[in-house]
């Protein structure tokens, strides 16, 4: 999964729908800063992610 993982975050990079990818040092967390029309597209988009069904998800909108 995790070449899965690499591949799908290249491609949200290359959209312009990832801006930042951080990890933790122990690479247990993440969080990333998504671009989108709305909640909905994020939602989707994190979805779109295979590791998705592992994860606790939880999105907070930022002010520009």
């Amino acid at each position: 999964l995790i070449p899965a993982e690499q591949a799908r975050i290249g491609e949200l990079r290359a959209a312009g729908t990832l801006e930042i990818l951080y990890l933790a040092g122990d690479r247990a967390q993440g969080w990333l800063v998504l671009q989108g029309e709305n909640e909905a597209a994020i939602t989707e988009a994190l979805a779109s992610l295979p590791l998705h069904p592992y994860m606790t998800a939880t999105a907070t909108l930022l002010q520009e």
